[in-house]
C-alpha cells in the first residue's frame, strides 16, 4: 500500500474510534465502560459497513449508466481523428471521463468504510471477550 492509502485507511479509523469513544462517555452510564464500549464499536461497525454498502451502491449504479450511455468506438473516434467533432461528441467523451472517475471515487471509499467497519465490529467482539 501506499504512504497515502495508509494514512486515508488510518485517519478513518481514528475518526471511528474518536466516536466510539465519545458516545461511550456520553452514553449509558448504568453499564460498565467496556460494556459500552463493546457496543458502541458494534454499532459504528455496523454504520460503517452500512455506507460502504452505499459507496458499493452508487458505484454500480454509475457503471450501469456507463453502459447505458454506450460511449463511441475506438474505431469511430479515430475516423474523427483531427476532423471537426461537434460538440455532443465531445460533451459524451466528458461525460463517460466523469463518470469512470466516480466509479474510481467511490470504488476507493467503499474499500475503506467496508476496512475500518470490519475491524470495528471486529474490535467489538474482542470488547465481548472482556465483559
Amino acid at each position: 500500500m501506499k504512504n497515502k492509502e495508509i494514512k486515508s485507511y488510518l485517519t478513518l479509523f481514528i475518526i471511528s474510534i474518536l466516536v466510539v469513544l465519545i458516545l461511550s462517555i456520553i452514553l449509558g452510564h448504568k453499564y460498565s465502560f467496556i460494556h459500552r464500549l463493546s457496543n458502541n464499536l458494534f454499532i459504528v461497525g455496523v454504520v460503517f459497513l452500512s455506507v460502504g454498502v452505499a459507496f458499493r451502491l452508487f458505484a454500480w449504479s454509475t457503471h450501469k449508466k456507463m453502459l447505458n450511455k454506450q460511449p463511441m468506438d475506438i474505431e469511430e473516434l479515430q475516423q474523427l481523428g483531427n476532423s471537426h467533432k461537434d460538440a455532443v461528441t465531445i460533451s459524451n467523451i466528458k461525460k463517460s471521463d466523469e463518470l469512470k472517475k466516480r466509479k474510481e471515487v467511490l470504488g476507493l471509499l467503499w474499500k475503506r468504510f467496508m476496512f475500518v467497519g470490519t475491524i470495528d465490529f471486529l474490535l467489538s467482539i474482542v470488547a465481548l471477550a472482556f465483559l
